[in-house]
């Protein structure tokens, strides 16, 4: 449901020869440092499912009463990238007693064997992470991202000038907004921001693949009630763009 980029991703080639357990690099997402862990044969429990947690990097090196609250959530594509599982938004809290938390049941390791599910047995993850408070031993220091309250979405502090301005030129666009959840009413929030955000790039920059998440994502606000002629207007436009665009860069190929 957002519509950012990931915070990290890892690309695994050979999947179905993979037995062990794999970590990933080390990454920083938030001002912390993560990595992911890939179960391909699952766990004792569930050894019929692939098993993705994130795990907090080097604990060690942290100051006793640390503490990362967060949301995330994985997304598991194939070569094309065409997305084949999205787990559920975790909500969470990492500490000393509990460094790792993931998913045991993300996809069966039976759909794997399945013709024509992975390509050129490649499996890509993406973690998606949003870093709420973070608390730096026991000194109590803390880093929070700051949160605003704009027509009754809560966004970070970073987002509420361009929060406004939609609101500004579009006052009306989230009055039949179907949602209550503070939580999924600033998740779509999110998406309609990115989406804005992609639509506003040049057109010989927005890919093909941009393009169709653009067009499921205008679709998806739309259904729980957000107004957005404007930005449908938009998206035809700059797909319109994109066609002269591909169509000139072909007859420049053909020309050399």
């Amino acid at each position: 449901m957002w519509n950012q980029k990931p915070s990290f991703r890892f690309e695994i080639d050979n999947f179905s020869e993979k037995k062990d357990i794999m970590v990933s690099q080390t990454f920083v997402s938030g001002g912390c440092e993560w990595c992911l862990y890939v179960h391909p044969k699952g766990d004792s429990i569930c050894d019929d499912q692939l098993f993705l947690s994130l795990r907090v990097a080097n604990p060690s090196l942290l100051q006793p009463g640390w503490k990362r609250r967060v949301h995330f959530y994985f997304s598991v594509l194939n070569q094309s990238d065409k997305e084949l599982h999205r787990s559920f938004i975790a909500r969470t809290e990492f500490g000393a007693m509990n460094i790792s938390r993931g998913f045991k049941k993300t996809l069966s390791l039976s759909k794997f064997q399945g013709k024509g599910f992975l390509e050129e047995d490649r499996l890509i993850i993406e973690v998606y992470i949003k870093i709420l408070e973070a608390i730096d031993g026991e000194s109590g220091y803390v880093s929070e991202i700051e949160e605003a309250d704009i027509n009754g979405f809560r966004v970070f502090a970073s987002q509420v000038t361009s929060v406004k301005k939609i609101f500004e030129e579009h006052p009306d666009i989230a009055t039949d907004v179907k949602p209550k959840n503070q939580v999924v009413k600033t998740e779509y929030m999110n998406v309609l921001l990115g989406l804005v955000n992609t639509l506003n790039k040049p057109s010989k920059n927005i890919s093909v693949n941009e393009l169709r998440n653009a067009r499921s994502e205008l679709y998806e606000l739309t259904q729980v009630g957000f107004k957005l002629d404007w930005l449908k207007t938009k998206l035809v436009k700059v797909s319109l763009e994109r066609i002269n665009v591909d169509k000139l860069l072909g007859f420049i190929d053909h020309l050399l």
